[in-house]
């Protein structure tokens, strides 16, 4: 008998993107007669399996990525012939996505992409209007962005060096919050009774909430949240109020000053209870409060002003021609 030589192919080189947990490799081999058998030449995978071995037109399965030589051998009697095929088994990139959860509105935000595979990377993300691509031969790319709004990111997808494409559709939302703008109200300078009054504070603020500090010691606040609150005080002297506003992670501050001077005293005196008609008595005020003083008195019949006393206790001198009494 003689018998038929088979004609056989092991189909053509081929290189593809190879997920080894979910792809199966198709092999179209061919043979014109007689029985086939498929085995491995070469290649890094432990576990290599054929889903049939027996049949041209198969699949092949393996565990490890990369370049693999398959033979495909077909016998017919005594006759026998082989063939084999290269293949690339490429993997697919991977691809991790974070972002900034919350800035301030007129921050920037920091997308990262986390990527693993052969550089260089074509990344391809959603802003929420259109789709941005980033190329980059960095395995960790970060891209800084200023959202006026929150905005939701979508990681459309990830190709590497191999054009192996993946689709992570992986989300990340950026939550801007607006900036806070703290107002402390103006700054004031008042008389004050350090036992009786109280100062209204007016301050305010667009969002979030509201802290007063103050320097130096001496303030007493009715409420340090609220904008609104009354101060009294222990002492008299300028004073630096500071209205602090937060949001979970904005801030803003103003500043007002706060001058509460001492309100006055005085009081009118004299040793000359009695004097003859042409002679001149000494009328003695005696004042608290900061110099320089002006002083108002009543001599029965006009209002008398003085001015410019530089002292805490002044004296003048007066000629009454009858009884008077001073006020």
């Amino acid at each position: 008998a003689v018998d038929s030589l088979p004609a056989v192919d092991a189909g053509p080189a081929d290189e593809v993107c190879f997920d080894i947990a979910l792809d199966s490799y198709n092999l179209a081999g061919s043979n014109s007669i007689g029985s086939s058998f498929w085995s491995v030449k070469s290649g890094p995978g432990t576990v290599m399996t054929f889903g049939d071995d027996t049949s041209p037109i198969t699949t092949f399965n393996t565990d490890a990525n990369g370049f693999y030589e398959l033979y495909l051998e077909a016998t017919n009697g005594v006759c026998s012939a082989k063939d084999s095929v290269e293949i690339m088994l490429n993997p697919y990139p991977t691809a991790s996505f974070t972002a900034s959860t919350e800035i301030c509105d007129g921050s920037e935000a920091v997308l990262t992409f986390s990527l693993s595979g052969e550089a260089p990377f074509e990344v391809v993300y959603f802003d929420g209007v259109i789709n941005d691509t980033i190329v980059s031969s960095l395995n960790t790319i970060e891209e800084l962005l200023m959202p006026s709004i929150t905005t939701t990111y979508t990681l459309v997808s990830a190709t590497d060096n191999n054009s192996c494409t993946i689709y992570p559709n992986i989300d990340q939302t950026v939550l801007v919050t607006p900036q806070p703008i703290a107002d402390a109200g103006s700054d004031a300078e008042l008389c004050f009774d350090l036992v009786n009054d109280v100062y209204n504070l007016q301050a305010s603020q667009n969002v979030g909430s509201g802290l007063w500090t103050s320097s130096p010691a001496g303030l007493t606040f009715s409420s340090l949240t609220d904008p609104t609150a009354t101060v009294s005080s222990s002492a008299y002297g300028t004073f630096e109020l500071i209205w602090t506003v937060d949001t979970s992670i904005c801030s803003d501050a103003d500043t007002l000053y706060l001058s509460l001077n001492e309100i006055p005293t005085a009081v009118i005196s004299t040793t000359d209870l009695e004097i003859c008609i042409g002679s001149s008595a000494e009328l003695t005020f005696t004042m608290t409060g900061m110099p320089p003083f002006s002083v108002t008195y009543n001599d029965g019949s006009d209002v008398i002003t003085v001015n410019g006393i530089s002292t805490n206790d002044t004296t003048i001198s007066v000629s009454p021609s009858f009884d008077i009494s001073y006020n």
